[in-house]
């Protein structure tokens, strides 16, 4: 009975020498799981705040080139806004010339007249009626073609000004809202 005992006993002590070596290697698979899981934690993680960055990069150089094009934009905007303010400035000298030489034409009429009427004598004979008649007449001419052209250069000034402010919000407006066309 002693070799069955003996023999129990190594058996034991066999099932309980591989028990702890199963034990130990699934301990040491354990501990290996875990420092990987942890690794790969840390990788992805560090995965993951690479790709954020990215993303953020790329979003911020979308807004600065965005930021670019608006600014691109305001300044064409702006210079156009310039460019027609200067065209205006011009029309608008163009009507002040003209509506000088509108008056200087209507000055140039009553002096005229009243050089006609100098010449008819109607400033030395007075007294006479028909030639009273002539002055008058020729006085209220000339008052008339002096009113003519001043009428004449109020309307030419005021057509021009108003030609030359809309032309300026026309192209201001197209300054704001055309996009200029590229070659």
């Amino acid at each position: 009975m002693t070799k069955w005992v003996i023999r129990i006993a190594i058996v034991l002590v066999l099932i309980a020498a591989a028990a702890a070596l199963v034990a130990a290697i699934h301990g040491w698979i354990d501990g290996v799981r875990k420092e990987g899981f942890k690794e790969g934690d840390r990788a992805g993680a560090a995965r993951v705040q690479e790709l954020w960055d990215e993303d953020r990069a790329q979003a911020q150089a979308q807004r600065i080139a965005d930021a670019e094009a608006s600014a691109r934009e305001t300044l064409r905007r702006l210079n156009r806004q310039e460019e027609n303010q200067r065209e205006q400035d011009r029309l608008l000298a163009v009507a002040r010339a003209d509506a000088d030489r509108a008056r200087a034409a209507a000055d140039s009429l009553q002096l005229r007249a009243a050089t006609y009427l100098d010449a008819a004598g109607c400033g030395a004979r007075s007294g006479d009626s028909a030639i009273a008649c002539i002055r008058e007449a020729a006085a209220a001419i000339g008052d008339a073609l002096g009113q003519c052209g001043e009428i004449a250069r109020g309307f030419a000034a005021e057509a021009t000004e108003a030609r030359a402010r809309g032309l300026k919000c026309e192209a201001d407006y197209d300054a704001l809202t055309l996009k200029p066309s590229t070659p």
